[in-house]
């Protein structure tokens, strides 16, 4: 297990056995681990930290992106622990260089159906296989919401 230093802010990489690598920030990572374990009914474990960063909510919104096209579900995407160590790195350097990116990469938000949907696909910056995930999601959500509301 990693030593972690009591620090303001950290993006870390954490697996839970699943074969899915999570990608987080926190400034307490030991109790976001505890709370991550409690939801997943597995103990989840911290392989890679990028401590004390300035910017590290926008540091891992970064490394999101980079790694959208291995998306699985909520922050958790079906990559290597390796690919995301460096999909963290090189969103730090680029962070570092001054790039901002502008939304979440795979946030849906319930104003993005109906008529807005094609629009929240037109701007998506994701290539086509990507878009056609985001509509299953988008299609998925709307499903839950509506059994929901019953």
């Amino acid at each position: 297990m990693i030593q972690i230093s009591d620090v303001r802010s950290n993006v870390y990489a954490a697996v839970d056995g699943s074969g899915a690598v999570k990608v987080g920030y926190s400034s307490n990572i030991p109790l976001r681990m505890y709370h991550l374990s409690r939801q997943r009914g597995r103990p989840v474990e911290v392989f890679y930290v990028e401590p004390d960063l300035e910017k590290a909510n926008i540091t891992e919104l970064l490394a999101h992106w980079i790694l959208v096209d291995h998306h699985d579900h909520s922050e958790w995407f079906l990559v290597s622990p390796e690919r995301a160590k460096e999909a963290i790195i090189e969103a730090r350097d680029r962070v570092a260089s001054g790039e901002r990116p502008t939304s979440r990469p795979f946030q849906i938000r319930r104003q993005d159906f109906g008529p807005n949907l094609e629009a929240a696909i037109l701007q998506s910056k994701r290539p086509a296989e990507s878009r056609k995930e985001f509509i299953r999601m988008a299609i998925e959500n709307e499903i839950k919401r509506r059994q929901r509301a019953k």
